[in-house]
């Protein structure tokens, strides 16, 4: 079995809540790309309110992630967890201009 230090333990946590959110990103950036497409405004309204919950986890995640005072580059897993968190805000970023602007329903 391995050991694991407790000082790790919260680097790891902050890590997978990291990976969590993105993940919420990229589900909540479907989900507007499918209402953008179906030009249902409840489902856009819905997606919007995922898109919202998701960058709320980014920030959260990223907070963490700067909290535990672990964002060394030079530690790989935590470098990437940020690299992911300042993609997934981009995504996000765009992902809600482009629930502001449904297509037109023809």
């Amino acid at each position: 079995m391995v050991q694991r230090n407790q000082h790790q333990e919260p680097m790891d946590k902050a890590i997978e809540n990291a990976n969590a959110a993105v993940e919420a990103a990229q589900d909540a950036e479907r989900a507007v790309a499918q209402a953008n497409a179906s030009a249902d405004p409840e489902e856009m309204r819905i997606a919007r309110q995922w898109a919202h919950q998701a960058e709320q986890q980014l920030h959260e995640a990223e907070r963490r992630l700067g909290v535990v005072g672990y964002t060394d580059p030079a530690r790989p897993a935590t470098a990437k967890a940020q690299e992911q968190l300042s993609e997934g805000q981009l995504d996000m970023e765009i992902a809600q201009d482009a629930a502001k602007q449904p297509k037109q329903i023809r």
